[in-house]
């Protein structure tokens, strides 16, 4: 977890949620990079990946349930348009949940936080109103898109 994780987590702490990171750590042994002659061990390369790749805390108190994106004040825009235009964060509004941007900034020795709570109505049109659009609109672009009347080599060439 981040520091900024932390002191969102502390956040929400302090004001009654139970908080958890959503954060995945990835390693991938890194392309290129031969093993350490004396040991043998490959170096790594290591990735953070958020859930539904937006969201880094989840905090629950009582029958409501926050999906918080932390970041620093210089990409709170950045991190709200992705938000916006998320699909799966969008689903999360439609259930019930509440998302937040916090970013933070520091300001005379000091640690401040800006929250903001994304609405319905802020949302880019278009994104899917069920899970089921969701998943099929994520499938389409997995598919690489052959132009009209192409087909796959049957054999190899």
């Amino acid at each position: 977890m981040s520091a900024l994780q932390g002191k969102s987590a502390n956040y929400f702490r302090r004001r009654g949620y139970l908080t958890g990171s959503l954060e995945k750590q990835k390693q991938f042994p890194a392309d290129g990079k031969s093993p350490c002659p004396a040991c043998g061990h490959l170096p790594v390369v290591s990735y953070s990946e958020d859930l539904w790749n937006v969201f880094d805390l989840v905090a629950i108190k009582q029958g409501t349930t926050v999906f918080v994106q932390v970041t620093d004040r210089t990409n709170h825009s950045h991190r709200r348009n992705k938000i916006l235009a998320s699909g799966a964060a969008k689903l999360c509004v439609l259930a019930g949940c509440f998302v937040c941007v916090q970013s933070w900034r520091k300001k005379d020795n000091r640690w401040e936080s800006e929250e903001e709570w994304i609405a319905i109505d802020q949302f880019t049109p278009g994104l899917p109103a069920a899970a089921q659009e969701y998943y099929e609109q994520q499938h389409k672009q997995r598919l690489r898109d052959f132009p009209r009347g192409s087909t796959l080599f049957r054999e190899a060439i």
